[in-house]
């Protein structure tokens, strides 16, 4: 089957109005609205998955999007300025020269742009946490956790074990012969589906992400390591850094060992790897965009995760735009990724410098 390619450049958008319904659509996709040429794009291309559209680098607007009320609240309580930690991520990278070419080689490694990694890694300890003086920080820390054999995935408010939870009937359409990713999105949709602030057998489940449900045993937050990872994300990539990397499969019935890797600053840097190429095979397959080229759409999809879901509501509504002969809506960053964007030259120097 020949695909036919085009090629969008960032802009910002003019003509036609977007009807507000539609926009709202692409707004729960994580995505921000904008025009392309509704010409460009047919329907029956779009909806048969025989076109990809592609995505230039750079930003499409010239100010940020509005920054997430809990990166504010987290910069209030430690008192940080964003320029102030923008400037010891910059110094924290050019220290760590070891750091960038690892981030070089597992980038060839899963065959992705290291802008990608380094991006993501940028963006996290721009916004969400402030960033380590060195490296070995994230290793002393991995032995604390890796350590700790008592340590389990459950949900406390809800007083069930994770592998209570994975047995429940209701679970069983998942199947872990789909692979990792997919099995684990599956888990994910139905506890928002059919679990999320509901009470289901005389059990009350709480107003909780799945994430922070069930991967919280410290109550200390959900994302650790040098890329702020969750053990639900290292779950879904495992078959990929299993197969790529050569990292041994984890599973949820050891958190010990899924700790032990998102701790180590190298295994880390794996997880990181495969989530991005995950999330960028998933937005060409299911949305008909190539976001390849673009740091700050990878780095989005990266902070907002729910990737296929967010790819299948953009697929969603462009599909009732193009019927409709209206313009095709093409993903936009967020915050985190219009950052990542704005600072990409920097970042690459940092890249090119490594050798």
């Amino acid at each position: 089957m020949q695909v036919k390619q085009l090629k969008f450049r960032p802009q910002v958008a003019t003509g036609r109005r977007v009807p507000a319904r539609l926009c709202a659509m692409a707004l729960l996709a994580g995505l921000l609205c904008a025009a392309a040429p509704a010409e460009a794009v047919s329907y029956s291309q779009y909806k048969r998955h025989r076109i990809v559209v592609k995505v230039d680098p750079g930003n499409a607007q010239k100010k940020s999007p509005a920054v997430s009320r809990q990166s504010l609240t987290a910069r209030r309580k430690t008192r940080t300025n964003i320029n102030n930690k923008v400037t010891a991520i910059f110094r924290f990278f050019q220290r760590e020269k070891k750091l960038i070419l690892k981030i070089k080689a597992i980038a060839a490694t899963y065959k992705i742009d290291p802008l990608h990694i380094l991006g993501a890694i940028a963006g996290e300890h721009a916004f969400n946490v402030d960033v380590y003086d060195k490296v070995q920080h994230y290793a002393m820390k991995s032995i604390t956790f890796a350590g700790n054999r008592f340590v389990s995935f459950s949900c406390r408010k809800c007083r069930m074990s994770l592998d209570e939870f994975l047995k429940l009937d209701a679970l069983k359409p998942c199947k872990r012969k789909l692979g990792s990713d997919r099995y684990w999105n599956c888990v994910e949709n139905i506890w928002i589906r059919s679990y999320y602030n509901r009470t289901v057998d005389g059990r009350k489940f709480p107003r909780l992400r799945f994430n922070e449900a069930f991967f919280n045993p410290y109550a200390l937050g959900q994302t650790y390591g040098l890329g702020q990872l969750s053990p639900l994300s290292a779950l879904k990539a495992t078959d990929l850094t299993h197969k790529i990397g050569g990292l041994a499969k984890l599973d949820s019935t050891d958190p010990a060992k899924v700790y032990a890797h998102i701790m180590d600053t190298e295994k880390n840097l794996h997880y990181i790897a495969a989530t991005i190429r995950n999330a960028i095979s998933i937005y060409r397959r299911t949305a008909n965009f190539d976001i390849s080229k673009n740091a700050g759409l990878v780095a989005t999809l990266y902070n907002l995760g729910h990737v296929r879901r967010r790819a299948a509501k953009l697929y969603a509504a462009n599909l009732k735009l193009l019927k409709a002969g209206k313009a095709l809506q093409y993903p936009q960053v967020n915050y985190y990724g219009w950052f990542v964007n704005a600072h990409r030259t920097r970042l690459q120097r940092l890249l090119d410098a490594a050798t």
